[in-house]
């Protein structure tokens, strides 16, 4: 059989609804599939990318120090994000605050521009949760 491609599934590692989906992406042969814990950037994950204006965006998820080129996946499954892991060197709440918004703009706008296929759409999430 051959291998399907990846999925990145972004959870918390024990979400049971996220470990259901992987193992199923997995018997169906998507072999290379992933639950990402996005809690983890930055202190313990990075997310990089590069822009061109011509190009498509290059980005590249270094998760437990395996570099993962996100051109590679075929689809996003959005089922939990968390705040960003801020350094605890960042004492001010404020700048806590700002930092971690700022983590998940990127994020976000990282999924929006990779331009595979989201489900759960992580825009509607951010709607959602904007009671203002």
């Amino acid at each position: 059989m051959k291998a399907l491609p990846p999925v990145m599934i972004i959870a918390p590692p024990a979400d049971p609804h996220a470990l259901a989906v992987l193992g199923r992406l997995h018997q169906f042969g998507s072999y290379d599939s992933f639950i990402w814990d996005a809690s983890r950037i930055p202190m313990d994950d990075q997310l990089t990318y590069k822009l061109g204006s011509n190009t498509p965006t290059k980005a590249t998820l270094i998760r437990f120090g395996e570099k993962i080129d996100l051109s590679t996946i075929h689809a996003v499954w959005y089922r939990r994000f968390h705040s960003p892991n801020i350094p605890k060197e960042v004492k001010e709440r404020a700048a806590r605050i700002h930092a971690a918004r700022e983590t998940s703009s990127m994020v976000h706008g990282i999924l929006t521009s990779i331009g595979v296929q989201i489900v759960n759409d992580h825009n509607l999430e951010i709607t959602a949760d904007n009671k203002v």
